[in-house]
């Protein structure tokens, strides 16, 4: 599997071995939509625009839905009878094209809804049956009577023998009244009767980032006797559950991958978090709240947040979110019928966009927070400031969740030398980071089109404001938030984008539900999932005010890696919606050999899956065996998550964990170590100024050493060791970093003392003198002695090693 990691994926489709686990992503199997937009151009010349929208979308699906392969032609009548004579082929011909250019089977075809792209496919292989005369005996004769001129019968009445032909062709046309009753989606709000039974009081918390709107909730949350905490990210629900319960108010868990209880005896509590996508909605609560409720604009998660909205049987809703939302919740709340309540908040600190772009990675400063869009751009950061000895912590996507909160424990910790964050624009709706300032790497990130397609573009005006509020928090070190760029030519677009109005979210998110797919799926008996996907998406019909149909490309991908295995079209239908990363291929190795066990019913042992994925493992040395290890984890995730689907067949949960416990201290350790490989060369220096101001420590080298690296003497319990040493060289070094961002010198030494660190001899060991740490153009506009006051606060119960 390694030999494929640098390849894309459509260099990977090439190869021998992704032939055979992808061979769905083939342009024979997986067709893309070109044609239907070509097809969509040329329609039947009499057809009117009072056709509805519903029938004129079938001209699309013959390109998803493909022709039935079983239609069986007649055999070529014997001659003997008049009428069974060989057929003038010039004159067939001719009444073929009549037939096809005729007004009247036009109108037919409409009215039968057989669009004209469907029409043209149908009609190409219905000629070439009759020319090759393997029709039946009433076709044959009267074939033979048209060809022969018989000018009391039109060539449409060979519409009944064609509409048979289609029947048989394109299955779906002959139940069409039944399959645009299962795809209407006009009314989504009946989907969820509970919910219906009772006027629900909906309150939106909207302002932005930082401006108490969650904590208003989180209040309401808490008080409540009954209450469900909807999140969009697990991370986020990990801090939300973990403060529940803080705070005396035993709180169950439950993500995709993860389900506890508060009660030790695994019973259901009163309160829940969750990720939304897992909303119970059977359940009664007396407090709901869903967070981040404008991503139900979202173009591939936005159904869970309407699922949430729409179906949640509580008596009061809270919504945090943008302002933008608010519209479309009013207009859904009318078709739901609850009452509706905004309450509005402000920014509870400063917020200022900076007009001074960073532009050198010398003017870093404690607390930053440096975003970047891909993790080759983190690493590429975090090089460039480990050359300059300033320790950074990263937070990107593929972390266990684990290893995110470690990471920023480590930026938070005062404590702590890494006092610069290199992260995603995933910050922007997780756990609370102590952020003096947002610095954007860049403002281009890679975005969905459709379909999978994807291209690069600046970033939205609700992503920008929703990183930048991070900047700053209230009752934090860093209470005002600064945001800038790196690049002094991104600065003036920075402004524009963060200045601008969030547009209002027109319309929120549909997805077919496991219901609906399998009433169609007994509609067409014979269709794969895929194209069932493919076909509901065309068809389907919703209220186009109100909603849009969310993307279905992961699903059609993960659909077609398991259509030929025979797993019941539920069970399919689960698979397709499972958290599988579609360009990982350890991932999706994993996923088709578990559902061919699923099949088999056969079930997966704990020995079967560490075997699949090279268990037992080693701690990582290079990236690339991270990047492994980071797989790994998230395939690890994944059966966890059919788990909840499929006990019986995915055995052995509680040894998944402890495994992945220990995967994360590797991860964790394997990405602290990448990143001082990062710094090796400073580093070293480094200890080599600590070594010379300890020359007792130092040992002699032998005569034929190349003295490249000291050896150090063993020591007594009461002398530093090396790690010591590089520990205290760790602590100084955040003074000096600190004394970088204004620190004075009367709280500079305050602070040493209390660390017990001889500030003259860290300054020695970075090679510059007391009096020039700390002169930064920035030290004016430092608030010195709330800077050291808030410093001096988190410092209290702290002990340095």
């Amino acid at each position: 599997m390694a030999t494929l990691r640098t390849l894309s994926l459509s260099k990977q489709l090439s190869t021998t071995w992704c032939r055979r686990k992808y061979a769905f992503l083939c342009s024979t199997c997986y067709k893309t939509k070109t044609t239907s937009a070509d097809n969509n151009k040329k329609r039947w010349p009499t057809q009117k625009s009072s056709v509805s929208i519903a029938r004129r979308s079938l001209n699309k699906i013959s390109n998803h839905y493909p022709a039935n392969n079983t239609v069986k032609w007649a055999d070529k009548p014997e001659e003997g009878n008049g009428y069974f004579k060989e057929l003038d082929q010039d004159a067939l011909k001719k009444v073929l094209m009549q037939f096809s250019s005729d007004v009247e089977v036009r109108k037919l075809c409409v009215d039968h809804h057989i669009a004209y792209g469907i029409y043209r496919a149908i009609h190409r292989s219905f000629s070439a049956m009759c020319l090759e005369e393997k029709v039946s005996a009433d076709l044959h004769i009267l074939l033979a009577y048209l060809t022969e001129g018989g000018g009391d019968i039109d060539v449409a009445s060979l519409f009944p023998h064609f509409l048979e032909f289609a029947h048989e062709m394109y299955p779906h046309l002959g139940r069409i009244d039944e399959l645009k009753s299962i795809t209407d989606l006009s009314f989504p709000a009946k989907w969820y009767p509970d919910a219906r039974k009772k006027t629900r009081n909906i309150v939106i918390h909207t302002g932005p980032t930082n401006s108490g709107k969650t904590h208003q909730a989180m209040k309401k949350f808490l008080d409540a006797e009954s209450a469900i905490y909807c999140c969009p990210l697990r991370m986020l629900a990990i801090e939300v559950c973990n403060t529940s319960n803080e705070q005396d108010v035993p709180c169950d868990l439950r993500t995709g991958e993860l389900i506890t209880f508060a009660d030790e005896n695994n019973k259901p509590g009163s309160h829940m978090v969750c990720t939304v996508e897992m909303a119970i909605l059977d359940n009664h609560y007396d407090i709901a709240v869903i967070d981040e409720i404008q991503l139900i604009r979202d173009i591939d998660r936005g159904w869970a947040w309407t699922r949430a909205f729409l179906g949640l049987n509580a008596d009061e809703i809270h919504l945090c979110g943008e302002e933008s939302a608010v519209p479309l919740i009013q207009n859904l709340a009318k078709l739901t019928g609850d009452n509706v309540e905004v309450k509005e908040y402000e920014r509870l600190t400063p917020l200022t966009i900076l007009n001074e772009a960073v532009e050198s990675w010398d003017n870093i400063l404690p607390g930053d927070c440096i975003i970047c869009f891909s993790k080759e751009s983190i690493f590429k950061v975090s090089s460039e400031l480990n050359k300059l000895g300033i320790k950074t912590a990263v937070i990107y996507g593929n972390l266990p969740p684990a290893t995110k909160i470690a990471m920023a424990e480590k930026f938070n910790d005062p404590l702590n030398p890494c006092k610069v964050l290199i992260a995603t624009d995933a910050v922007g709706m997780g756990v609370n980071l102590n952020i003096r300032r947002i610095v954007f790497h860049q403002l281009r990130k890679k975005v969905s089109i459709k379909n999978g397609e994807t291209a690069y573009d600046n970033i939205s005006t609700s992503i920008a404001k929703h990183i930048s509020g991070r900047a700053g928090r209230f009752n934090t070190v860093f209470p005002d938030g600064e945001v800038t760029t790196f690049a002094k030519q991104d600065l003036h677009l920075l402004h524009k984008i963060v200045k601008a109005k969030v547009p209002p979210i027109k319309s929120a998110g549909l997805k077919p539900t496991t219901e609906q797919m399998e009433l169609f799926s007994y509609q067409l008996p014979n269709a794969s999932l895929q194209e069932l996907l493919n076909t509901f998406e065309e068809m389907a019909k919703h209220d186009e005010t109100n909603f849009f149909m969310c993307e279905l490309h992961h699903m059609k991908v993960l659909a077609g890696m398991i259509d030929d295995i025979g797993l019941p079209m539920r069970d399919r239908f689960h698979y397709s919606t499972a958290p599988i990363d579609i360009e990982d291929e350890m991932q999706c190795e994993m996923f088709i050999e578990c559902a061919k066990k699923h099949y088999n019913d056969e079930p997966i042992s704990l020995p079967w899956l560490t075997n699949l994925l090279g268990w037992p493992l080693e701690i990582p040395k290079r990236y690339s065996d991270l990047r492994d290890l980071e797989s790994i984890f998230s395939c690890l995730d994944n059966y966890l998550w059919f788990s909840k689907y499929y006990p019986d067949i995915y055995q052995g949960e509680n040894t998944v964990r402890g495994i992945q416990k220990e995967l994360e201290i590797w991860i964790e350790n394997g990405l602290v170590r990448f990143l001082k490989q990062l710094d090796s060369t400073k580093k070293t220096k480094i200890q080599k100024k600590i070594l010379q101001k300890s020359p007792a420590h130092v040992k002699e080298l032998p005569d034929d050493s190349d003295r490249t690296k000291p050896e150090l003497e063993e020591t007594d319990e009461s002398e530093e060791s090396e790690d010591e040493l590089d520990d205290k060289a760790g602590i100084t070094g955040m003074i000096t970093f600190l004394k970088k961002g204004g620190i004075s010198e009367k709280h500079l030494k305050k602070l040493s003392k209390k660390l017990n660190i001889d500030i003259d001899s860290t300054a020695a060991m970075y090679g510059t003198s007391p009096t020039q740490i700390g002169k930064h153009p920035r030290k004016n506009n430092v608030s010195e002695k709330q800077f050291m006051k808030n410093v001096m606060k988190l410092l209290k119960n702290k002990n340095p090693r």
